[in-house]
């Protein structure tokens, strides 16, 4: 795969809620000034509404109440069940996450746990990151540090550099749609790897293939 030194991961949610940190400290040193806020706003995911403000820049950062990107509809749970196959012996529910606007860029994921084969817990999640306008696309700079991963559908893909945070590794396929950039990501036990990195991002690249891109 090439690689692209111009190119630079979105940062995402982890664990539902607790890991929403690690991605965005990978990108903070690119990123500046809103990688460091996003820092701070990961590392809180719990703010409440009389938490919420706008800074003197003009910088603001909230959980929206009653609204949907509608991210479970982007990949099911069949989807998941599917491409999997017998890899998995079962597949949670969606677990959807709020959305949440981080100076007008609205994020939400979905999670879908499931158990591998030897009976251990792992799990695909979609992070989907929906940018107000072109300019701020541009200046997140979304695809620097990635490789090319061929096409899904009329879509480039980019892989992601897998880590480990913790208990877990990670791997990563990036998409983007317009204004949307979608992560696919495969999370199982650093210490117990039934599913290579090639296999995991193989099997996100087939589930990336029956996503319904928004």
């Amino acid at each position: 795969m090439t690689r692209h030194p111009s190119k630079v991961k979105l940062p995402r949610v982890l664990s539902r809620r607790v890991q929403f940190v690690a991605l965005p400290v990978m990108v903070a040193i690119s990123l500046g000034v809103i990688a460091l806020a996003v820092i701070v706003v990961v590392l809180m995911p719990t703010v409440r509404d009389d938490q919420r403000g706008i800074g003197a820049n003009g910088f603001s950062a909230f959980p929206e109440k009653g609204t949907d990107l509608g991210i479970d509809k982007v990949v099911t749970k069949s989807d998941v069940v599917d491409v999997l196959g017998e890899k998995a012996k079962r597949v949670s529910d969606a677990d959807v996450t709020d959305v949440f606007n981080l100076a007008g860029i609205r994020s939400q994921m979905v999670t879908y746990d499931f158990v591998r084969t030897d009976d251990v817990s792992a799990s695909i999640y979609i992070d989907l990151k929906t940018f107000p306008n072109s300019t701020t696309l541009e200046k997140a700079n979304i695809l620097k540090g990635t490789a090319e991963a061929g096409k899904v559908g009329d879509y480039d893909a980019y892989f992601m550099r897998a880590f480990t945070f913790g208990k877990k590794r990670e791997y990563y396929l990036l998409l983007t749609k317009g204004l949307n950039a979608y992560v696919f990501a495969f999370v199982q036990p650093s210490r117990d790897i039934l599913f290579s990195e090639v296999s995991a991002v193989a099997t996100l690249k087939r589930l990336a293939q029956k996503a319904d891109l928004l």
